[in-house]
């Protein structure tokens, strides 16, 4: 072994290595938005009762017109859920209610919102028009 050189350990000294890590990182497209929800609005059914019907025989002497804003929660069924609310007033207390006896006679006469094809409950407002005609 004549001029042979044998080499032990580490060229570069303890000191200045440097540990490296590697770091993989998974980058994931965002999720992707629900679909649309397809909507049919609540709508009047058949049979809907006439307003004037329910116009009082002394607010017409009296010649009380109005419009009262009425809250319905109408049921996939078509039927009012709960009872109907004056949100604002037609100005005569006779009128408004009139109005909410006009709202309860329009259950069961609703088509229902529906929500991807399927019956909701849905709450709005109706509004509930008693004008006296000048014939």
């Amino acid at each position: 072994m004549d001029g042979e050189e044998i080499c032990t350990g580490s060229i570069i000294p303890a000191e200045q290595t440097h540990a490296i890590t590697v770091v993989k990182r998974v980058v994931r497209a965002p999720p992707a938005p629900p679909p649309p929800v397809r909507i049919t609005p609540l709508s009047p059914g058949r049979g809907m009762p006439p307003t004037d019907n329910y116009y009082p025989d002394a607010s017409r002497r009296l010649g009380e017109q109005g419009t009262a804003m009425v809250k319905i929660c109408v049921g996939p069924n078509g039927r009012l859920s709960s009872r109907p609310q004056v949100m604002k007033s037609s100005g005569s207390p006779r009128l408004d209610q009139a109005a909410v006896q006009y709202a309860e006679a329009t259950s069961g006469h609703w088509n229902p919102e529906r929500r991807n094809g399927t019956p909701v409950t849905f709450c709005g407002t109706l509004p509930v028009k008693f004008q006296l005609n000048d014939f």
